[in-house]
């Protein structure tokens, strides 16, 4: 089966001469679809950055990305990106920045103003629609960006500790949740094509409770996923 996401050696520096940074030295991982993949490891190792390159944000130093099959040399539809803040852009509404990379595209904003609609109510912000970020809380923003990182069905979605800057519990808990029944909805296998294949990337064990030490085991068995570190503690 040919892989998702395919990283083989990737290697970033930052910076020429002696003022050089290697922030990646050869990371190499796999992703199948379907599959739930979470990249683990302290501030500092790397993680964003290769999750930026998976999106084809940031250039690659050394070593092949791919993507579907083909080389990431730029961001695609079929890979969807949520990040740590949700950089909402302040004078568009909630749907107007859903549908914002559907007009990147160049794409036909009518066509895919019921799923963004559809989105958005998911996650319970149906009557936030017309309000734009200033008057939304963080939790209520960060939702909206999970729905802007969903609008183009992708086939890939990254999950850059979307949901641990500066929320609190409530929100947390109510994101966590209605993160699943957007999942359910964006992803659910068909009989032809199996679910979303998904790269989280968590600062430490407790970002998620999924991933303490305890749960390993049960996560590994239960939801067939598998945990990939990067760097050391």
């Amino acid at each position: 089966m040919q892989a998702e996401i395919s990283c083989s050696r990737v290697r970033k520096v930052f910076g020429k001469g002696s003022t050089a940074f290697e922030a990646i030295t050869a990371a190499t991982l796999s992703v199948e679809k379907g599959e739930f993949v979470c990249l683990l490891g302290p501030s500092g190792c790397g993680k964003s950055t290769l999750l930026m390159m998976i999106a084809g944000l940031e250039p690659v130093t050394e070593g092949t990305i791919l993507a579907g099959g083909t080389y990431m040399t730029e961001p695609r539809a079929e890979i969807g990106i949520v990040f740590q803040d949700p950089t909402l852009l302040p004078w568009k509404t909630a749907l107007q920045n859903v549908l914002f990379p559907i007009e990147m595209m160049g794409r036909s904003r009518s066509a895919y103003l019921g799923r963004a609609m559809e989105l958005l109510r998911l996650v319970h912000l149906d009557d936030a629609i017309h309000k734009r970020p200033r008057e939304l809380s963080g939790g209520m923003r960060q939702r909206v960006s999970l729905c802007r990182a969903l609008i183009a069905d992708p086939s890939v979605l990254l999950m850059d500790e979307p949901f641990s800057a500066g929320l609190g519990y409530t929100d947390l808990a109510k994101i966590d949740e209605q993160a699943k029944a957007v999942k359910q909805y964006a992803g659910a296998p068909n009989d032809r094509e199996p679910p979303k294949a998904e790269t989280f990337c968590s600062n430490n064990a407790a970002d998620k409770v999924i991933l303490t030490p305890a749960q390993w085991d049960e996560v590994r068995s239960s939801t067939q996923k598998y945990v990939k570190f990067l760097g050391k503690a």
